[in-house]
């Protein structure tokens, strides 16, 4: 323990040289928002989280990310369907909101972290054994502000916090007055301190190197609101080339955030008008850093086995960048059991997915991989970390599944087809890219009149002339698949839908399937498909045009400047509801697999959509509920 103490202590005050004052700064306040209309929030997509609601034998403490749907809902659809039960802390303790956006309960526009800190303690009080946990989230209130907080940011608990025996407990941990607050440190140590001392809990831990650029319309602790043409300045100068020591374990990449390929520092004011700006930046780098070292740190000392930890690689850039120096010296400390991926945005759907193989003692199987398109050996997207392929291969690594390219019709294995962009030989060829997506659609519809479990990626990037709408048109059991994922996920895309592919299929060979797991698989596939084909390929540009045009807004912030919410969602509503029509006709057409031994699949059950929203009051993504009649 003093070791530890003492490894705290040297990292506390690296953290306080970063401060411009003594205090940790806090981020923007605003007076709290009255409630919302009904109609402007929605209401929460139905999540059966109780034992009276799952028969599960297993229930899940789960800190988001943040409150956008691919945390939320969609996890908890994705937990449901492998028979675990989700519970979460309230909502409002984990939104997060933009630049003159309604805030939380607090007046802040971030997750309350010390609510959420007594929230995971009280779980352990109840004798939960299994954690996913988001230190974005709980350490600094969510993604969008762990890349704006400059300086430590103590914890100040309410007084009703130490009348709790979790409360009385962790001050007598942390050996001082409650007045003076609790450094983020101090927080991570009690929480390895806390959920390790039983040796039967399952923890994920997760984590995140930083993106190049910071959120668009997003206050800093400093009240600074970053504009689109900073994040493109800050973007270009964090993706210039560093100088990248031979050792990346012995090298603090801190030291090296201005420092180019050459050795020499980068001239700042080529980048930016004012480069306070990009010291602003360099000390919220340096801040969450430190904030992993210590995570690994503290990792190091598990000798029990409770913990795992995977850190997900944010928005980034295919060369060399200020990322590249973090990544290497986080790779050269992880364990065997830990894992750095590319995706931020379904870092959930990962732990659950790993932590359901892990529990059933899931054992490599092996699968059949095939690409369309020829450009496998690039990025899906500018901001990915590697080529498709790589990616490809680290993540099907981490589930345990083997790509066997000769597999034609071994039982109990699953095909994965997916759609690159076009490669450079055939882009500008109308009848090569057509025939792509025919080999493609053939290959989908023979794998599915096999009954062989089959999962459809595509990472075209909008590559090829209205895809997803011909997919819908051409597979005729869409509503069959195992796992989908596309445009709406691109910069997760491989997480998204292999996470979900291995751990159900693992799941559907234990024959555990009930009425309720059935649904929330249904919900998983209706849930990706239709936010991908209806919104996002279709609903998105029209609603974009009526924010802007009609209502005279922002698509991108419905608060700046203020227009008619409710006019909004109304429109988003009643066209999602439209345009989403024969494609739930279609799946409601469609059986799914239900059981692997001996194969078996069932129909799909009528259902509507509900609870038409935009939790992050623009248009980029949106919300709805399931519903089955």
């Amino acid at each position: 323990m003093n070791s530890i103490k003492k490894y705290i202590s040297i990292l506390i005050s690296a953290v306080m040289l970063l401060s411009f004052t003594a205090c940790g700064a806090k981020p923007a306040k605003t007076e709290p928002a009255a409630p919302a209309p009904a109609i402007t929030q929605g209401e929460v997509p139905e999540l059966s989280t109780t034992e009276e609601q799952v028969p599960i034998s297993r229930t899940v403490a789960y800190i988001p990310l943040d409150d956008r749907p691919s945390n939320y809902g969609c996890m908890s659809y994705r937990a449901q369907a492998l028979g675990y039960g989700i519970v979460m802390p309230d909502e409002d303790l984990f939104i997060n909101r933009l630049d003159g956006q309604p805030a939380n309960s607090a007046g802040t526009l971030c997750g309350q972290r010390e609510k959420l800190f007594q929230w995971l303690l009280e779980q352990e009080e109840k004798g939960c054994d299994y954690y996913i946990i988001s230190l974005d989230m709980l350490l600094s209130g969510g993604l969008v502000n762990s890349r704006s907080l400059s300086s430590d940011w103590n914890f100040v608990f309410s007084d009703d916090f130490y009348d709790t025996p979790a409360g009385r407990a962790f001050e007598e941990s942390a050996g001082q007055s409650r007045e003076e607050g609790y450094r983020e440190m101090q927080i991570l140590q009690y929480l390895f301190d806390c959920l390790g001392s039983d040796p039967d809990n399952h923890v994920w831990l997760l984590d995140t190197v930083m993106r190049l650029a910071p959120t668009v319309g997003y206050p800093t602790d400093r009240g600074h609101v970053w504009t689109m043409e900073e994040y493109n300045s800050v973007r270009s100068y964090y993706a210039q080339p560093r100088l990248l020591p031979e050792d990346p374990g012995r090298a603090f990449p801190p030291d090296y955030y201005d420092i180019g390929e050459d050795g020499n520092e980068l001239d700042k004011s080529a980048y930016v008008k004012d480069p306070g700006l990009l010291t602003l930046c360099n000390r919220a780098r340096s801040r969450k850093f430190l904030l992993s070292d210590a995570l690994l740190y503290f990792a190091s000392l598990d000798e029990a086995g409770v913990f795992n930890v995977l850190f997900g690689i944010d928005d980034s850039a295919n060369e060399n960048c200020v990322q590249t120096g973090e990544i290497g010296y986080i790779c050269s400390r992880l364990r065997a059991r830990d894992a750095l991926l590319s995706g931020v945005d379904d870092m959930g759907y990962k732990a659950i997915a790993r932590m359901f193989l892990d529990d059933i003692g899931w054992d490599q199987t092996a699968v059949r991989i095939a690409y369309f398109g020829g450009a496998e050996d690039e990025p899906a997207s500018p901001f990915d970390y590697k080529s498709l392929d790589q990616t490809m291969e680290e993540i099907t690594e981490f589930f345990r599944i083997s790509p066997n390219p000769q597999w034609s019709s071994a039982e109990g294995e699953f095909d994965i087809f997916v759609l690159t962009h076009p490669s450079e030989s055939i882009k500008e060829d109308a009848e090569a890219k057509a025939e792509a997506v025919d080999e493609l659609i053939n290959a989908v519809n023979s794998s599915l009149e096999k009954g062989l479990p089959t999962v459809l990626i595509d990472a075209s990037n909008q590559g090829y002339d209205n895809f997803p709408q011909c997919l819908a048109e051409r597979v005729p059991q869409l509503g069959k698949l195992l796992a989908y994922s596309g445009r709406l996920d691109l910069a997760n895309l491989l997480g998204t839908s292999l996470s979900y592919a291995a751990s159900r299929y693992a799941f559907l060979q234990t024959g555990g399937s009930t009425e309720l797991t059935d649904e929330a698989h249904m919900r998983v596939i209706a849930d990706v498909l239709i936010s991908d084909i209806c919104y996002r390929n279709s609903l998105r540009y029209s609603m974009d045009s009526y924010v802007k045009n009609e209502l005279g807004g922002d698509y991108n912030n419905f608060c700046a400047p203020k227009i008619d919410i409710e006019k909004a969602v109304n429109y988003g509503a009643a066209n999602i509801e439209q345009l989403s029509s024969p494609l739930i006709g279609a799946l409601q057409g469609c059986s799914f697999v239900r059981d692997l031994d001996p194969y078996t699949e069932a129909p799909w059950k009528p259902f509507r959509l509900t609870a038409f929203r935009f939790p992050w009051y623009r248009t980029f993504e949106c919300s709805f509920g399931i519903s089955f009649q």
